[in-house]
């Protein structure tokens, strides 16, 4: 039994005399129970006019059956057929069939210029009349436009899913997390460029980008911006057409289009929650003539679960980070510790120097004042030295009252530590117990070994100690042919 929505039921028994006689139109019921079946039908005469369609290949060909009738088929519709030179003669499965000729299916795109393409898959074949002479050819078609859009999104999400993999196993595995989630953001979502943004402070900044060049953009929190309105609110927005949203702020946009050379289209902006708070966001940007840009609620999706995946991987960071510092940090005075004091040592420059500093009779602070004095006298002394010297210096805390300085250029260290006692001498004043200190001075001779220039120091704080403390001694260059070290005090 065949049925359709709305139309008499035919049994498959009936001859077409019977079903007449019923007042049934067969070929009717066949086209509509073809349609009902999702195939469009279209029937032509010898001379290739239409003689018979069915409600799916009207609606394909945008043409009702009385302008098929009056015109040929190739002229009544606007649909074109978008297929290259070689395929055209297969394209055209009812000339062909009229022909005589061999038909193989094919699949065509129809495409239309106020609606979306189509692709149909077609074959035709010829039919002839009870004395067997040609009569015409039926055409019959499928829809496949459904099919290859779900294909087509199959496939997509497969190679989303697989980069997805791919970009955790590289957030989890890279030592540089940031870059491993911009780069991520661009594989996967085939956005042009990337950034990942985290909040210090008032602010905004870029900590990673991918993709191209960005420049160094710089977001007020308490300022309007989209980025800053997606760190409020915690919600992911995407805007479509960036030129013409007034919610963005232009001139991050014409600044990043300067740098890639290229206009932008569409971006989408995603926070960062760690702790049940935003820390910042991952933006990506689309330029013109990008597919990706298309797909708002796809990119969404995955941008917030490569959030969720760099929330984690920042936090390890961070957390790997802090235990580094923590490991190379003296905790009562901020300064560096022995570990990264040794190791600074075995970096030290070809020309530079370096100071062993300790400060003079510091067990009768701890003594007469107690611990917590004695701490806070070596707090002060460090962050003394601390201010002292430079950002290129080091400053170590190497022992319990005694610290050492490195400087790139061995001449420096002199004026150092003179610029360090006149400052001290205005500050110690304050504690309980009048507090001084001594220096061993040494700068790095040809091809010495560093921790030989640090003995040289040493030595040379030693003589400072005998020659009655409260004073700095520069030790001279390292022995020569069998010549002894001498040492020079120099405050």
């Amino acid at each position: 039994m065949l049925a359709s929505r709305g139309a008499p039921t035919l049994s498959s028994a009936l001859s077409p005399e019977q079903a007449a006689e019923r007042g049934l139109d067969p070929a009717a019921l066949c086209l509509r129970a073809l349609e009902v079946a999702g195939a469009g039908v279209v029937v032509v005469d010898a001379r290739g006019r239409p003689v018979l369609a069915n409600g799916l290949a009207r609606s394909w060909l945008d043409a009702d059956l009385e302008d098929l009738r009056r015109r040929p088929l190739g002229r009544v519709t606007a649909w074109s057929v978008d297929l290259t030179t070689e395929l055209q003669a297969r394209a055209l499965p009812l000339a062909r069939a009229l022909r005589g000729l061999p038909v193989d299916p094919v699949e065509i795109v129809l495409a239309h210029p106020d609606r979306s393409s189509r692709r149909v898959w077609i074959t035709a074949e010829r039919v002839h009349d009870d004395a067997g002479t040609p009569a015409g050819a039926i055409a019959v078609g499928w829809d496949l436009t459904a099919v290859r859009q779900q294909e087509t999104y199959a496939a997509r999400s497969a190679a989303q899913l697989s980069a997805m993999a791919g970009a955790r196993r590289a957030v989890l595995a890279d030592t540089e997390p940031r870059e491993a989630v911009a780069r991520s953001i661009v594989a996967v979502t085939g956005a042009t460029c990337a950034t990942v943004m985290e909040v210090q402070g008032d602010v905004m900044t870029i900590t990673a980008q991918a993709g191209g060049p960005v420049p160094a953009i710089t977001l007020r929190l308490d300022r309007p911006s989209v980025g800053a309105k997606v760190y409020h609110s915690g919600q992911a927005l995407f805007l479509a057409d960036v030129a013409a949203d007034p919610a963005l702020d232009v001139e991050p946009v014409d600044q990043i289009e300067r740098v890639l050379g290229q206009r932008l289209h569409a971006a989408c902006w995603v926070p960062i929650r760690a702790q049940h708070r935003v820390v910042g966001v991952l933006t990506a940007a689309f330029a013109v003539g990008s597919e990706a840009a298309d797909d708002a609620p796809t990119t969404i999706r995955t941008m917030e679960l490569l959030a969720s995946e760099a929330a984690l991987a920042l936090e390890r960071d961070d957390l790997r980070r802090s235990l580094a510092t923590q490991a190379l940090t003296d905790e009562l005075t901020g300064l560096a510790n022995l570990r990264a004091w040794r190791t600074a040592l075995e970096r030290m420059p070809r020309r530079g120097g370096l100071a062993i500093v300790d400060l003079d009779h510091f067990k009768s602070v701890n003594d007469s004042a107690g611990h917590a004095a004695g701490d806070r006298v070596l707090y002060e002394f460090a962050q003394a030295l601390h201010e002292t010297t430079r950002s290129e210096d080091l400053v170590a805390r190497i022992g319990g009252e005694e610290f050492a300085v490195l400087c790139p250029i061995g001449e420096d260290v002199v004026g150092l530590i003179e610029r360090l006692r006149n400052r001290w001498d205005g500050l110690s004043g304050a504690h309980p117990v009048a507090v001084t200190f001594s220096a061993g001075i040494a700068a790095r001779g040809v091809d010495e070994p560093p921790e030989h220039t640090q003995a040289r120091a040493d030595k040379a704080l030693y003589a400072a100690k005998l020659a009655g403390r409260d004073r700095s001694v520069t030790a001279a260059l390292a022995a020569q042919d069998g010549d002894d070290d001498t040492a020079a005090e120099t405050g």
